[in-house]
């Protein structure tokens, strides 16, 4: 939903995401973990915006998105590549 690459996706942490109960919800990934070494800001949508509600539910206050096994690890590149593959 948001175009970006597994990488960015499996290390995300709550406090990227921006205005989620606003008008305009985003995503502010660090440079660190982007090619160029540029912070990239992507607006969310109301899709979105649901999924990570659902998923700040079932993380119980974890520091990352996606976390794996280990604590505070994220999930693996595997799973994350199978768990796509299954939503289609």
């Amino acid at each position: 939903m948001t175009w970006s690459r597994t990488s960015e996706t499996r290390f995300v942490a709550w406090h990227e995401f921006e205005d989620l109960d606003g008008v305009n919800p985003l995503w502010r990934i660090p440079g660190e973990r982007m090619k160029m070494d540029r912070e990239h800001i992507v607006p969310l949508s109301h899709q979105a915006v649901d999924l990570l509600r659902r998923q700040l539910r079932e993380t119980n206050g974890e520091r990352l998105v996606f976390p794996g096994t280990k604590i505070g690890k994220p999930i693996s590149q595997n799973m994350m590549s199978y768990a796509c593959y299954r939503m289609g």
